[in-house]
């Protein structure tokens, strides 16, 4: 007979097991059990009766008897009670039981031929069910509220990213959410002791942001907004291009980017991956030249709307670095000549100014010069005529 022992089952183990062992059996037997529940009251009472050995095989005794009773917890069966002899005889049925749903602490009493020989006290508990949350990349996510229902509400935080629950075995309705934002909605189906591993849509998005001929927009406004949560952001890439955030709502986001005060782009991208945005924004050469093709060095060229302002090399030509697509207002000054331009960009241009050539350091055109040179000349023809009459003059007194 097995001494008395305490051990815990769950409300998921499938049944439970009880053997009891005689040794050198010479009479007739009448063994019963009972189980009692936590509340003391009988839930099950069985009896087997196993007849003396000589009126059963004619011999002195049993050199054993071995008692064996089967009763489901979770499984979908009936008990069972079973009893096996040596030298053989073996004598078995099955019953129908009700599962325990009760816990708590239960006890089974053996008794024989009316005298109790042994109690085996046992705990049947709920089902340990241990819940880690985790974003899509198996990362734990911590700072998440579970919420489970069935028939009730459990409210569960974790910090850690797992928690573990005592439930009874069932279907259940979970919830995870995180930032207050819902990142996993589901059913939970509970049976044994085990481990839910709860992917929630979390992610990252990585991004990099780069002109036309691929290299970083450093400084780049992006906008990013959620598509089904409540989220949106403004951000700014690194020196590299580069724009990083992590633990984010896994979902499609409108990203929109913006450089020098104009939209570059605009489309839906998802989470959860690395993309490169190539942006319609150019790298074009200027170049300003006179009204005899001449270059024009130092000249100021003003973008409006860009806030950029460059200067003519030696050759009269200036870049212009990362512009985006589209026609701009450009101003080119040289020193007291002036004029406006549209660019449109990524097309290159030359722009001339009213520039013939320059007399102590004024710019002067060719309509300028010629008048100028027009003007000259009268002055001298007139200086001329003045200087003959006045010799004529002398000549005749």
């Amino acid at each position: 007979i097995p001494k008395d022992v305490v051990d815990v089952v769950s409300l998921g183990d499938k049944r439970i097991y009880l053997w009891v062992k005689f040794i050198d059996v010479y009479t007739q037997l009448n063994i019963k059990f009972i189980l009692l529940n936590p509340r003391d009251a009988t839930f099950l009472w069985e009896e087997i009766k196993l007849p003396s050995p000589r009126a059963s095989l004619g011999i002195n005794k049993y050199n054993w008897v071995f008692v064996h009773l089967k009763l489901p917890i979770s499984a979908d069966e009936r008990g069972l009670m079973d009893l096996r002899t040596f030298p053989y005889y073996k004598l078995s049925y099955t019953f129908n039981v009700r599962p325990p749903h009760e816990t708590g602490p239960w006890t089974f009493i053996v008794s024989v031929n009316g005298s109790t020989v042994a109690r085996y006290a046992f705990l049947i508990r709920l089902v340990k069910v241990t819940i880690r949350t985790t974003d899509i990349l198996a990362r734990p996510l911590g700072n998440t509220t579970i919420t489970i229902e069935n028939h009730g509400k459990i409210v569960e935080k974790t910090e850690t990213g797992h928690r573990t629950l005592l439930l009874r075995p069932g279907i259940y309705v979970l919830k995870v959410t995180w930032r207050n934002f819902t990142v996993f909605s589901g059913n939970l189906r509970v049976e044994r002791d085990c481990e839910h591993i709860v992917t929630c849509s979390v992610s990252f998005l990585s991004l990099k942001v780069v002109d036309n001929s691929s290299k970083p927009l450093a400084g780049a406004l992006v906008s990013l907004i959620a598509e089904g949560y409540p989220y949106k952001a403004s951000l700014k890439t690194d020196s590299q291009g580069l724009l990083f955030l992590d633990f984010i709502p896994h979902t499609n986001y409108l990203v929109r980017v913006f450089w020098r005060g104009r939209e570059v782009f605009a489309d839906t991208i998802s989470s959860g991956s690395n993309h490169t945005i190539k942006t319609p924004v150019y790298t074009v050469v200027l170049k300003v030249i006179g009204e005899q093709q001449q270059p024009i060095p130092g000249a100021r060229i003003l973008i409006h709307g860009a806030n950029i302002v460059v200067y003519t090399n030696e050759k009269g030509e200036a870049k212009i670095e990362q512009l985006p697509a589209g026609e701009w207002f450009v101003n080119v000054r040289y020193k007291n000549s002036e004029t406006n331009v549209i660019l449109k960009v990524p097309e290159e241009d030359v722009i001339k100014l009213n520039v013939f050539i320059e007399i102590f350091g004024v710019a002067i055109s060719k309509e300028s010069f010629i008048s100028l040179t027009i003007g000259i000349m009268s002055t001298l023809i007139l200086l001329l005529l003045l200087i003959l009459a006045h010799a004529y003059s002398r000549g005749r007194e």
